[in-house]
């Protein structure tokens, strides 16, 4: 019998488990370890819920985790609840399959939208234009419960995504990894 750790419930979490728990059988058993209390990365979040293309990611994950040989374990951060040193001689491998914490700066232009929301941010020369447009926007979106991202790529342009909710006051599922 193999045990797997595999923190991180994300996307590669469970694509990980689902091909060890493929080329491993009845012989393996899956621990998927995440520091949030439910599993499946930005899907818990309901980012696009009603999207097919997530509904059937949702669902293939479903069937990793209604395996008899995987098990989600939630509320626990590494290096917090349990040490890496810990996990290593508990199980015959730990995969780490997740995100970056923090974004890292590449040096490339527009990387830095977070005063973009800022009122009198502008990135125009001085008298072509205010900065109060997309903080107007920003306000418009929160007030009404909604939330905004930005996408950016030199040279190709920039896309505002935004979603309103039909719930009034719903709550905050989002956490720390709400966009802004």
């Amino acid at each position: 019998m193999r045990h797997f750790a595999i923190v991180g419930s994300g996307p590669a979490g469970f694509y990980t488990a689902e091909a060890l728990a493929k080329a491993y059988g009845d012989k393996a058993r899956i621990d998927i370890i995440d520091r949030y209390p439910v599993p499946y990365g930005l899907i818990r979040f309901g980012v696009a819920p009603d999207h097919q293309s997530l509904k059937a990611v949702s669902r293939r994950y479903d069937q990793v985790a209604e395996g008899e040989q995987v098990r989600f374990v939630g509320n626990v951060v590494v290096g917090r609840d349990v040490s890496a040193e810990e996990l290593l001689g508990l199980y015959d491998a730990v995969i780490l399959a997740i995100g970056a914490p923090h974004d890292r700066k590449l040096g490339i232009p527009g990387e830095d939208l977070t005063k973009i929301f800022d009122p009198f941010f502008t990135t125009k020369e001085v008298g072509k234009g205010t900065g109060l447009g997309l903080s107007t926007v920003y306000g418009i979106v929160k007030q009404s419960n909604g939330f905004i991202w930005v996408y950016t790529e030199p040279g190709r342009g920039t896309t505002f995504k935004i979603i309103l909710s039909l719930i009034p006051d719903p709550p905050s599922l989002l956490g720390d990894e709400a966009p802004r």
